[in-house]
Parts: structure tokens; sequence; C-alpha cells
């Protein structure tokens, strides 16, 4: 089987985020307060954070601008959005969360800082998957239509 550019990337990409969403599973289950549905759909989402970040390293250059994206601010920037989703729509589950961990600081005790702790994930994400495969163009890619995405 032979898997284009952009498929290695986002499956690499994919493997990251499911190992931090295993691994949130593995710790945060043990504080017996969120379901174990809600953990299903934090690996889920992680899974989805790093299908995201390995689709976004294509984008080498802002839109329209023609700026270049350094490789850690692309990742950050689509951690950060995800974070921001995810606290809106889960902020109660994630505020009892939270308050349960013991060695948490009473500031760092807020799911707002889920924002920040995802940018820098996402940017982890983006750095590892860039090294193993670099930043492949849409036009090396193996994306059909090449034409049509231009």
């Amino acid at each position: 089987m032979h898997l284009t550019p952009f498929l290695k990337r986002v499956a690499l990409a994919k493997l990251l985020g499911f190992t931090l969403g295993a691994l949130g599973y593995v710790i945060f289950s043990s504080t017996g307060t969120l379901s174990g549905m809600f953990l299903l759909g934090m690996v889920g989402w992680f899974v989805t954070l790093g299908a995201l970040v390995g689709i976004l390293g294509f984008y080498q250059t802002m839109p329209f601008l023609g700026i270049p994206i350094p490789v850690w601010l692309r990742g950050a920037w689509c951690g950060a959005w995800m974070g921001l989703l995810l606290v809106l729509v889960a902020y109660g589950a994630l505020s009892e969360l939270t308050a349960e961990i013991a060695w948490l600081p009473g500031l760092f005790a807020s799911p707002w800082w889920l924002v920040v702790e995802m940018a820098f994930w996402g940017a982890v994400i983006d750095v590892i998957v860039t090294s193993a495969f670099g930043s492949t163009p849409w036009q090396g890619s193996g994306v059909s239509h090449q034409g049509d995405l231009e």
C-alpha cells in the first residue's frame, strides 16, 4: 500500500493525537467523577486535533497574503482553536474535572487554561510531523485534481 505524503502526515498526526488522548484517558479515569463516555469523547477529540494539524501542514503561507507561517505557529493556532471550541462546548464537565485535581494550583484550575495547553500540544504535534515528513506543498502531496486547488 502506497501512502501519499498527505496521508503519511495525517496518519502520524492522528497517531500522536490518539496517544495524547489515551494518556489522558488513563490519567483522568482515576478521578471517578467523569463518565467513560466523556473520556472516550476526549480521545476522539484528540485524534481530530491531530488530523486537523496534519491537514493544515500543507499551508505554508497565509492565503491571500503570501506570508510564511512558522511550523510552531500553524500547529499552535489549530490547537488553540480546538481548545477554545472544547471549552465552549464542555465547560461544565471540564470545570468538574479541574476542580477535582488536587495537584493543580487554584489559578490553573480554570478550564480556560485548556486553550493554552491545546495550543502547546498542537505545536508539538506539528513540529514532530513536520520534522518526520517535512512540509509538502499541495503540488507534491499526491492529492488529485491539483489544478482545482490553486
